[in-house]
């Protein structure tokens, strides 16, 4: 935990180094490979989940009910869509992203770096971490928006009327669901590309130690992104 804390800080107080041209250009890089790259598998699943919870919400509660749209999107905005995109992230990237710095480890590029002056924490973890949090903003809104609108199109086909429970969605969705969301978003995108960095880029210059390191970073990322989900809603319990 100590690593993850020290890489979190590192993180913090060196951000001001992603407007270094080479910085920044490995921040878009990852920012392709992790964010642009998944959009398609965030939109598959934000409208199958999209379409599951709103036509069992509507089923249950109407599709005119306040109390119904409140918890669509306390359960879809709120909710499932930081998770399930944090949950995406970390099947598709940490383990991808860990074995990559680890490899890295294993063929002495860590060192290369060093020798000619360039810190490997600024250029190779600090864009990771980064991207990884960035990216996970952004498609969490992506899989919120495509949940949303999918879900409504099909209760459409169930005398539901598109646009007017689209304008309730929108009227009751107040700023501060949408704040929880983006923090959640922030928190699980940073613990993901930190943990996955960690692992990558402190795994022993060994073949054997590759595999470990995705798996270290797979594990221990979905048990601290569940851990911050739980202090969310503990917050949440305590403010109401």
């Amino acid at each position: 935990m100590d690593g993850y804390t020290t890489l979190c800080g590192y993180v913090f107080s060196h951000w001001r180094a992603l407007r270094k041209p080479p910085v920044h250009t490995a921040l878009l890089r990852q920012i392709n490979a992790i964010g642009l790259e998944a959009l398609g598998t965030i939109c598959v699943l934000g409208a199958i989940c999209g379409v599951l919870v709103i036509t069992q919400i509507t089923a249950l509660a109407g599709g005119d009910n306040e109390t119904g749209i409140r918890l669509l999107i306390w359960t879809l905005v709120r909710e499932l869509a930081p998770l399930l995109t944090a949950l995406i992230m970390i099947s598709r990237s940490s383990a991808a992203m860990a074995t990559e710095l680890a490899l890295m480890r294993l063929h002495e590029e860590f060192l290369a770096l060093e020798r000619i002056g360039i810190r490997p924490e600024e250029y190779l973890l600090l864009p990771r971490v980064a991207a990884m949090a960035l990216s996970l903003l952004a498609t969490t809104l992506c899989f919120q928006t495509v949940a949303i609108l999918s879900g409504l199109a099909v209760s459409s086909f169930q005398s539901v009327n598109f646009d007017q429970e689209l304008g309730h969605v929108l009227e009751l969705t107040r700023p501060t669901e949408l704040l929880v969301s983006a923090g959640k978003s922030l928190c699980f995108g940073l613990t993901i590309g930190v943990v996955s960095c960690y692992h990558g880029a402190c795994a022993r210059p060994d073949p054997a130690a590759i595999p470990l390191a995705g798996t270290s970073a797979v594990a221990n990322s979905l048990f601290l992104v569940f851990m911050i989900d739980i202090l969310f809603a503990g917050a949440a319990l305590l403010t109401h």
